[in-house]
């Protein structure tokens, strides 16, 4: 449940941070840069994240990176100029890059090798279920209320309650 509410972002930021970049008055080259710097910051913090997984207590490193991911939907929805872009694309690298790793690690403690994949699979398909409805709602409503504002304000309380579930 806790990895499906974070994936509500992740397939928000997947489908429409581009078209809310340019929906707030950037240009199309200063939006597509927004993608490639949060995607290399994110593989940065995978594999940071990994290794404070190998060191830490895993659900705290999670809700933390949770909370980060949180975070970075709060900046996006507020964002107006391509410096919040940039702040949104820092923040969300460390958050999204940094649970990742942790999450499937997690599930492999707990359940052990010769159950990871079975686990895995059930896992994901309640992921799958956010990756398929977030998009389309959020599309929605933007096409409701010309904003994609709120829809990502309730996107980052989604991640906010998981981060607490953890």
């Amino acid at each position: 449940t806790t990895h499906a509410l974070a994936n509500f972002s992740v397939a928000a930021v997947s489908a429409h941070v581009f078209l809310h970049l340019r929906d707030i008055g950037l240009d199309p080259i200063k939006a597509s840069t927004v993608i490639p710097i949060f995607a290399a910051i994110g593989f940065s913090f995978q594999l940071f994240g990994g290794l404070l997984g190998d060191r830490f207590e895993k659900r705290f490193l999670i809700a933390s990176f949770m909370f980060i991911q949180s975070a970075a939907m709060v900046i996006l929805a507020l964002s107006e100029t391509y410096l919040m872009a940039l702040a949104f694309a820092v923040t969300w690298g460390i958050g999204f890059g940094g649970r990742t790793p942790i999450m499937h690690a997690m599930r492999a403690e707990y359940f052990g090798a010769r159950s990871f994949g079975t686990i895995l699979g059930l896992s994901s398909f309640m992921m799958s279920i956010s990756m398929i409805v977030a998009p389309v709602t959020i599309g929605y409503v933007f096409d409701v209320q010309g904003t994609y504002r709120w829809s990502f304000l309730v996107v980052a309380a989604a991640c906010l309650i998981g981060s607490i579930l953890i």
